[in-house]
């Protein structure tokens, strides 16, 4: 396990880019209120990877991406 830098985002990219779409289209709409969070966050990961396209893997979700794999090896 490794941490990233203070003040570094280029050196975890991918995970801060899945930080900032899940403020974007998740936390932001749930405020503060952690009770509401806690059953909004399972809510969206499971959209996250199993119905949201991703640019980055060819507009598939990760979950089409993992079958694939599956599928090859």
């Amino acid at each position: 396990h490794r941490h990233s830098r203070v003040r570094q985002p280029n050196d975890n990219s991918y995970l801060e880019r899945f930080n900032r779409t899940l403020q974007e289209e998740c936390l932001q709409k749930v405020k503060t209120n952690v009770r509401i969070f806690n059953r909004a966050l399972p809510v969206y990961l499971e959209y996250y990877n199993t119905e949201r396209l991703h640019m980055g893997i060819d507009f598939k979700t990760p979950i089409q991406l993992i079958k694939c794999f599956q599928a090859i090896g």
